[in-house]
């Protein structure tokens, strides 16, 4: 498990420390669970993505499939606050719940201008947005506007 392991590293440490455990995951057969909010680090070392919010799963699947096609809203406003994939910055409304104070129903539905009673009821559950790709979200098929 690598928790942020490049977080605050220059560019040419960071390259250096990403081939070191690329090597070692190709060369010994094994797999690593890898926490980051680089997407570029994502895209280059990950065959598969988790999107978490609040301590849910949001969204999973082939890294390319989830980062090129986002099914859940949060990915999708993740994405578009991210500079090098989006034209125009945008922002994700609202905060993040403390962790003693979860909302009921979908985790993200306070932030989602187009969440439902039900969002804020009923936890929804994993539905194929794709052959390997699953997305947790009642309305997940509706788009918010930009």
């Amino acid at each position: 498990m690598a928790d942020e392991p490049t977080t605050a590293l220059d560019v040419t440490t960071q390259r250096e420390i990403l081939g070191l455990l690329n090597q070692l995951t190709r060369k010994r057969g094994l797999s690593m669970l890898f926490v980051t909010h680089d997407f570029g680090v994502l895209a280059s070392l990950c065959d598969r993505v988790a999107a978490l919010y609040a301590g849910r799963v949001a969204e999973t699947g082939p890294t390319r499939e989830v980062l090129g096609h986002p099914a859940h809203p949060y990915t999708r406003m993740l994405l578009a606050c991210h500079p090098d994939r989006a034209l125009t910055l945008a922002g994700i409304p609202g905060s993040v719940p403390p962790a003693t104070a979860q909302p009921s129903g979908c985790r993200f539905h306070p932030r989602r201008a187009l969440a439902t009673s039900e969002c804020a009821v009923v936890e929804p559950a994993r539905e194929r947005a794709g052959e390997m790709h699953a997305v947790a979200c009642h309305h997940w098929r509706r788009v918010e506007a930009a």
